[in-house]
């Protein structure tokens, strides 16, 4: 039984190693076309882009709401910047913060009605959002905003977020 596998070895090796008379001289492939090189910046442009936050949509608020969702919205993009200073401006000048936070918002929602309370001095309202972060954490936050009612000028601005 050795011996025949021994044979057999042999002829499969003098077969496939035997016949040199039928190879191919082929040319080197040149090629035409330059490799495609994707740009280091477009790739981060595109990343940043599928990245961006979804803000509120503030079509569907008016008045007063409308400027509160505006708020939220901007405190987002301040935090997706990173600009630190815009975003203190969107605080009252007795502030619970003194510099941003080091998190980025992907989404929100928000989860309870814009509740509005007239006060003596202020108008005051509050409100629920659901942040999303851009690590998929999400936190659920508790605003508060103030206007000053005897200024007309005043505007909106975030007392506290909890």
């Amino acid at each position: 039984m050795v011996k025949y596998l021994l044979f057999l070895g042999t002829i499969i090796l003098l077969v496939g190693c035997g016949n040199t008379s039928s190879q191919f001289i082929t040319q080197p492939k040149v090629q035409t076309e330059e490799p495609f090189v994707q740009d280091p910046l477009e790739t981060e442009s595109k990343h940043l882009t599928s990245l961006s936050p979804q803000y509120l949509d503030e079509s569907k608020y008016t008045g007063d709401e409308l400027e509160i969702v505006r708020l939220i919205n901007q405190r987002a993009e301040y935090l997706w910047e990173g600009n630190e200073e815009e975003y203190l401006t969107l605080f009252t000048e007795d502030r619970p913060v003194s510099q941003i936070p080091n998190y980025q918002i992907q989404e929100l929602v928000i989860e309870d009605e814009i509740a509005f309370q007239e006060q003596k001095q202020i108008y005051q309202v509050a409100c629920r959002i659901k942040e999303i972060h851009i690590d998929k954490t999400e936190s659920s936050r508790g605003y508060v905003f103030k206007k000053d009612k005897q200024d007309a000028q005043a505007a909106w601005k975030i007392a506290d977020i909890d």
